[in-house]
């Protein structure tokens, strides 16, 4: 049900990727941003580059239909930390179980790397994936960066990975 994103899924992630930005993030972000700056359109280039990108990995969730994706990377300033660049569930789609099998391969990839933790950054005003987060272990990790295009911040989350078997 996981597997690497192609060329062919990037309009289906794009979308994804745009109605799941505005369906959690609004209140969070302003409307400018969301409605005239984040298009899909726009964001097919962004995960092209992402695909043709040495530092990143792509993922889907596609079971006959794309339902959600997942990008990673090692974090920056950590070789011990795997970062989730990225993972977003077709709003529609929500609570079938798709977020959790997709965090889940992201610790699973953490681990069979051998990586020591794994990390992601969320909107500080996005109450619902925070829970999500916090539910499946992860903690705040001191990391709060201001982001300018957006106007607002977004928080570090980290949890160690479990290397026994």
């Amino acid at each position: 049900m996981i597997r690497p994103m192609t060329t062919n899924d990037v309009p289906r992630v794009a979308e994804i990727h745009v109605f799941g930005w505005r369906s959690t993030a609004r209140g969070a972000v302003s409307d400018d941003f969301l409605f005239n700056q984040l298009l899909v359109a726009n964001n097919t280039d962004f995960l092209v580059k992402a695909l043709e990108s040495q530092d990143t990995d792509c993922f889907v969730y596609d079971d006959g239909i794309i339902k959600g994706y997942l990008m990673l990377g090692e974090c920056p300033n950590s070789t011990e930390t795997l970062m989730l660049k990225a993972v977003y569930v077709d709003p529609l789609l929500q609570g079938g179980g798709v977020g959790t099998a997709l965090l889940n391969f992201f610790d699973e990839t953490a681990k069979k790397r051998g990586y020591k933790n794994a990390r992601l950054l969320v909107i500080e005003g996005n109450a619902t994936a925070r829970a999500f987060y916090e539910k499946k272990g992860y903690i705040l990790d001191g990391i709060r960066n201001y982001l300018k295009k957006m106007d607002t911040y977004d928080v570090g989350y980290t949890r160690q990975v479990n290397h026994e078997n």
